[in-house]
């Protein structure tokens, strides 16, 4: 790497500001930043460019930008959808593991008591 590619790149760093996976949730929120979810992040992004209006978000047209389908504060695309046999067998498995989990804590107690 040349010395003009380090330069560039240390301006790069300095211009690209502060690394928020690095900053505290004091330091965030009072950057302006509450804790929220991404998709609330994403619905109160286009609450502010349409001035609070829901039905201008709604009626969002400019599907260029990649969160426009997420606009809405939902996200559009489905989970993985399970058959009913795979839902059965995990649901079952389940109450398994809560069962044996019951069980312990009920042992632990009367060792304990």
């Amino acid at each position: 790497m040349s010395d003009l590619e380090r330069a560039a790149r240390r301006v790069a760093v300095r211009v690209i500001g502060r690394d928020p996976r690095k900053m505290t949730l004091e330091e965030l929120a009072a950057a302006g930043f509450p804790r929220q979810s991404p998709l609330d992040a994403i619905r109160a992004f286009y609450l502010k460019k349409h001035d609070g209006s829901l039905e201008a978000v709604r009626d969002d047209a400019d599907t260029s930008n990649p969160l426009w389908p997420f606009r809405l504060g939902k996200d559009p695309f489905p989970k993985r959808i399970l058959s009913p046999e795979v839902r059965q067998a995990r649901s079952e498995r389940g109450r398994a593991l809560a069962r044996e989990t019951n069980a312990r804590r009920a042992a632990a107690r009367t060792t304990y008591a």
